[in-house]
């Protein structure tokens, strides 16, 4: 009788854990925030950051390059202002519309060909912050833009290719040793 217990008791915290954290959803599809979820504030301050960025630098013929796009959130909006989408990752996604698989580390494109360059919750991914940074830079046209979001305070997640948290003072180190140039660095939370 107690082990039937136990066993309920565990399908039920299973259930809950589902119901109130992301821990399980290994890509994002979209950025609609969910009250119920405890990532409700974090999700709808991305959405608001990542769509605001993408309306004032995306336009017409533009280059642009998602990179660890997953199930790509971002191409319908950036294809509705008439950018050039290119989503790269480490593995397909479900549709099969990832056009490169590669590792970020070494993309295979040619030097300057992306005039804009999205990367969002992705570094936490990535084992070598700075590779990252300088393959960004190299891919970047230039007078180009990298829109980039990371967490902070987040817990773990994608394990176990969940490597870093970095602070705000790391991004403008990486990007200094990269030779980009921050326009415009933003915290949320505490």
């Amino acid at each position: 009788m107690l082990l039937t217990s136990i066993n309920v008791i565990a399908r039920w915290v299973e259930k809950l854990k589902r119901l109130f954290f992301d821990n399980n959803i290994t890509r994002r599809k979209n950025y609609n925030a969910n009250i119920v979820k405890p990532t409700f504030f974090v999700v709808k301050h991305l959405k608001k950051f990542i769509y605001d960025s993408i309306a004032r630098y995306v336009s017409a013929s533009k280059s642009v390059l998602d990179v660890g796009c997953g199930e790509q959130p971002m191409r319908g909006l950036i294809e509705k202002y008439g950018g050039a989408y290119i989503g790269v990752d480490i593995s397909q996604n479900q549709q099969g519309s990832v056009a490169v698989i590669s590792s970020i580390n070494k993309v295979s494109f040619h030097n300057s060909t992306f005039d804009l360059i999205l990367c969002t919750e992705v570094l936490e991914h990535v084992s070598d912050t700075y590779s990252l940074f300088f393959e960004l830079s190299r891919l970047l046209r230039p007078g180009g833009i990298i829109i980039l979001t990371s967490p902070f305070a987040f817990s773990l997640h994608e394990e176990p290719y969940d490597y870093v948290r970095v602070t705000p003072y790391q991004i403008i180190e990486c990007a200094k040793k990269s030779n980009l140039e921050i326009v415009d660095l933003k915290t949320s939370g505490n």
